[in-house]
């Protein structure tokens, strides 16, 4: 089965959960080709993406006249089609919160991609991110007759949401959402009708890399002396790393003895870097950078606890299930963390982590402290945990559920031929 995947941007170091969702189904037989709206970076990506790069189709930047050329011969040689997905779009440029060039380069990079599949053969479409790359997958099936569908996670429901929701509930095969909240969300946004397509898949987390480590005393179980204390995420303003670090200077007032290593990078990472040195935390916190995917198993290892103060933003982001909680738990650790989206779906309290107040440094500094003090309870925690985990969160479960969905569209395809 041919499916075309429709990124924002390849390859990416942060959304290592679409990699290996692709990679996944490539192992089940799945013949994928990428779409991006932007070519990310390749130094130091993660080596699954390689065979993606190599037949990987990018949009040309607006400046190049090859992506116009694509929509004037889109107009010539399909006018009533060109019509029939042009004139509501135009509307929407008048009605909706995005600009003008955004809602331009959704219906350049449809007809560029229509294009494209003139010289392709692909049996389905699917849109990473409900927002603008499955307007472009809705547009490009309407150009193209071929059928789509989109997988909605957080922010693409919650905050940068898409002007076609309804059309694309209506108009797609399936959606697949990645949390019980997503999906709540998501059937308000689309109609009542369409309820039957909405589809609840975890991403999920790969057990045979994710695991406690091979000693007799299990992540998160160290006795007395230094906790070491691991969490990861993008620096970017829904993963709420100043609460953290305002909890961290509160614990380290209590004199606990304790140190913090953050896995990450993103436009606020100078802005916690500063922040960590007023509090104080100079010689505590370690902010490491981005690591690939294969360098994660052996850091959550050498933990004794997770921990991710997220928030809501004030434009309505949040998080769906962080996928690095998932790998934490996986890996055997207690997660400290908050009652954010679809957090508590994974981090039940007293269970298999602790879940403080969403952007309350005293609440998730007392969380902390907790978990720092009681060795028994990070092991308690970690190990109900990674039994979670293995119940609810294995990707392989995942893929099986979304190879399934891809399989019944094409059969209704061939059905309707």
């Amino acid at each position: 089965m041919r499916l075309l995947y429709i990124l924002a941007e390849f390859p990416s170091l942060s959304e290592t959960f679409v990699l290996r969702e692709m990679a996944g189904l490539a192992q089940m037989g799945f013949d994928i080709t990428v779409y991006a709206c932007a070519r990310g970076e390749t130094e130091g990506m993660h080596q699954e993406a390689a065979p993606f790069l190599e037949s990987a189709i990018f949009r040309p930047p607006v400046r190049q006249f090859a992506l116009h050329r694509a929509w004037l011969t889109t107009l010539r040689q399909q006018p009533l089609r060109s019509a029939i997905v042009g004139v509501p779009h135009v509307a929407k440029v008048l009605t909706f919160k995005w600009t003008p060039p955004q809602m331009a380069s959704a219906i350049w990079s449809a007809a560029y991609l229509a294009r494209r599949l003139d010289e392709i053969a692909i049996d389905h479409i699917h849109a990473q991110f409900a927002s603008y790359p499955a307007a472009v997958a809705l547009l490009t099936s309407r150009l193209t007759g071929i059928p789509f569908s989109f997988s909605a996670h957080a922010n693409d429901i919650f905050a940068d949401t898409s002007p076609y929701w309804r059309r694309q509930g209506r108009a797609a095969r399936f959606a697949a959402v990645c949390s019980e909240c997503g999906l709540a969300r998501v059937r308000e946004l689309c109609r009542p009708e369409d309820a039957e397509k909405l589809h609840l898949i975890y991403h999920g987390v790969d057990l045979r890399h994710f695991s406690p480590p091979a000693s007799e005393t299990p992540a998160g179980a160290a006795g007395e002396g230094l906790v070491r204390l691991l969490s990861v995420g993008r620096f970017v303003p829904k993963k709420g790393f100043e609460v953290l670090l305002r909890a961290c200077h509160l614990v380290a007032l209590r004199g606990r003895d304790f140190a913090v290593t953050i896995v990450g990078d993103g436009p606020l990472r100078s802005g916690m870097e500063g922040l960590a040195r007023r509090l104080g935390l100079a010689e505590r916190v370690t902010i490491a950078g981005a690591r690939r995917f294969d360098e994660m198993p052996p850091i959550y290892r050498t933990a004794d606890l997770f921990a991710l103060s997220s928030v809501v933003t004030p434009d309505g982001d949040r998080e769906g299930i962080p996928n690095a909680i998932l790998e934490a738990m996986a890996s055997g650790l207690p997660v400290v963390s908050c009652d954010v989206g679809g957090i508590t779906e994974a981090v039940v309290h007293g269970e298999t982590g602790l879940i403080a107040a969403g952007g309350e440094p005293d609440d998730f500094a007392a969380k902390l402290d907790a978990l720092i003090t009681d060795a028994g309870l990070r092991q308690r925690l970690g190990e109900s945990g990674r039994q979670l985990v293995e119940r609810k969160f294995d990707a392989a479960e995942g893929l099986r559920g979304l190879a399934q969905l891809f399989r019944g569209s094409v059969a209704d395809t061939e059905g309707a031929q």
